[in-house]
């Protein structure tokens, strides 16, 4: 992989976990408990509370962006 496709990735990831933590910041404010979030996104509480508290470092980007889509569905459904 080449360096401007490895910086694509890398920004790709970086919007997708800004937007993730913060639509799970604004729903965990308006009383959306952590596991009900977990459920929404299709993982566990704890992927949850590590998003919620910054830590990236483990999650793929394919994954990130299975949460992204899950959190735009809703935000669709509720139009």
């Amino acid at each position: 992989m080449r360096l401007t496709e490895i910086q694509q990735l890398q920004s790709l990831s970086d919007l997708t976990f800004n937007y993730i933590k913060s639509e799970l910041t604004r729903l965990n404010q308006n009383g959306v408990g952590q596991i009900k979030l977990g459920k929404i996104c299709g993982v566990d509480r704890k992927t949850i509370n590590d998003l919620l508290h910054g830590r990236i470092g483990s999650f793929k980007t394919e994954t990130l962006v299975k949460m992204a889509t899950r959190l735009i569905e809703l935000d669709k459904s509720k139009l």
